[in-house]
């Protein structure tokens, strides 16, 4: 297979919830699914969700619990809470950062 059939257009993550879908696949990626092309919208269900609590001015706690729930309720993980406080930030940081939606 040549490179071309795995080029992905990246111009859909260049808005607020663009950038929240990014950093959710590539960074948060609770189930390891970040690589093929075909898993990039595995977390879209949850962007704007996430898009709502920033727009509410959402801080790095409370975004940390909303991730936490996610990993934890509604995909069923053991997982840290501590291990989100970057990507919160991230997600604060990003979403001043992109285009308003």
């Amino acid at each position: 297979m040549s490179k071309q059939q795995f080029r992905t257009d990246w111009t859909p993550f260049a808005s607020q919830l663009g950038v929240i879908r990014l950093i959710l696949i590539v960074d948060w990626d609770p189930i390891g699914v970040f690589g093929p092309p075909l898993a990039l919208d595995e977390y879209d269900g949850y962007a704007p969700g996430i898009l709502k609590l920033l727009h509410g001015g959402a801080d790095v706690e409370r975004l940390m619990d909303h991730l936490h729930q996610q990993e934890t309720v509604n995909i069923g993980l053991n997982t840290q809470r501590e291990r989100l406080r970057g990507i919160a930030n991230k997600l604060i940081y990003a979403y001043g950062q992109a285009q308003p939606d």
